[in-house]
């Protein structure tokens, strides 16, 4: 027989064992929710995405050895004192890539450690692509960007993604420009030599489109009559949110988007689920995340808010990417249907499309350009001294 003094014992017991739980549960979601600042909004402008070793070189070409050596396509690689660009593998011996050597600059040799760049130049290369430095006034301070002049009166705007910076741009900066098309690649909030965010992080657009704006409100002083928007990564996020925002979005007449973050919220799910986080707890998760960080998770949902791109919207995406949801870009072109064009490349990684086939990829974008390009703009010039 139990004894009132054990039932009172044996309630106590449960009632704690289940705060126990409960407090276990918030904590553990609580530090996992930590992840998203860590993973997603802390400021990055690296481009590197493999390393390797220099086993042979010569004036034609290199062999490399390691895990990045016989990565697809054209990539920058970076050493101490250097950088090189390769080209694509020419074979594979033995683990070993032979790959063209396209440029060196510093002293390359044999166990030379390399890293390889997606970005393949530096800032450095900017002159040789026809760009110059200009410093606008945007809507916290002053902002870097980057200009080539065109005979167009359609702009195009290049937006980098985190984990990147303006030199994401420079692979499809010189065929933009042989077009015919001027060029602004933008800087942004945390940028270096640009004003940094009251909290330090990456916002997927939630300030950043204002820098962007900024960012038209010069180039129309400087005769722009529409915009192309290029977006790179989470600079896909920005773009989005500058198309519902900004009182200049109705001058955009199309959108490139490579390998886009079109869903922070599939996006954290998904990097949980291969975690192993239990999915059951993921939602909860979720929302003590946008509590601790000021996240609108449904506002950066642009699939979900794929009926508010009035533009048409091109989307490349390597079929290899396992950072940026190929699932979500299919699904936001299905949603667009014949206003939105996905393009994928055959064994690029994140940010790579370019790199794995870059004639075929300039080629797609300078035909997207001419097709939303192709109509007189029915804008009115822009008076710079109003």
């Amino acid at each position: 027989m139990v004894t009132k003094r054990a039932k009172l014992w044996l309630t106590r017991g449960v009632t704690i064992g289940a705060l126990l739980v409960v407090v276990i549960f918030v904590v553990a979601t609580w530090f996992q929710a930590g992840t998203v600042e860590e993973d997603w909004l802390s400021v990055s402008h690296e481009t590197r995405s493999g390393s390797a070793v220099v086993v042979s070189v010569d004036a034609a070409g290199v062999v490399l050895g390691g895990g990045g050596a016989d990565l697809p396509g054209v990539w920058g690689l970076v050493f101490d004192g250097g950088r090189a660009v390769v080209g694509e593998v020419e074979s594979v011996s033995g683990g070993n890539a032979s790959r063209g050597l396209l440029e060196v600059s510093g002293a390359l040799t044999p166990g030379t450690e390399v890293v390889l760049d997606v970005a393949v130049w530096d800032a450095q290369a900017m002159d040789r692509f026809g760009l110059a430095e200009d410093v606008i006034e945007g809507p916290d301070g002053p902002l870097p960007v980057w200009t080539a002049d065109g005979t167009d009166d359609t702009w195009v705007v290049f937006v980098h993604g985190n984990g990147a910076g303006s030199t994401e741009a420079l692979r499809l900066v010189q065929a933009v420009s042989a077009a015919g098309y001027p060029v602004v690649v933008a800087a942004y909030r945390n940028d270096d030599a640009a004003p940094s965010s009251p909290d330090g992080r990456h916002g997927f657009g939630y300030d950043e489109w204002r820098d962007v704006e900024a960012v038209f409100e010069f180039a129309l002083g400087r005769g722009a009559l529409d915009f192309v928007l290029v977006g790179y990564g989470s600079g896909g996020s920005i773009a989005g949110t500058l198309l519902y925002e900004s009182r200049l979005a109705e001058r955009v007449v199309g959108v490139a988007l490579d390998s886009p973050v079109l869903s922070l919220t599939t996006a954290i799910h998904d990097a949980w689920v291969d975690g192993g986080v239990p999915a059951w707890t993921i939602g909860w998760t979720k929302a003590i995340a946008s509590m601790r960080f000021g996240l609108d998770l449904g506002a950066l949902d642009h699939v979900a808010r794929s009926s508010e791109w009035d533009v048409p919207v091109l989307i490349l995406h390597g079929r290899d990417d396992e950072t940026h949801s190929l699932d979500s870009a299919e699904a936001f072109a299905i949603s667009r249907g014949e206003d939105a064009l996905l393009i994928t490349f055959p064994g690029a990684g994140p940010g790579a499309s370019w790199n794995s086939d870059p004639v075929r990829y300039e080629g797609v974008v300078v035909r997207f350009l001419e097709g939303v390009a192709a109509a007189r703009s029915g804008f009115d010039p822009v008076d710079p001294g109003q």
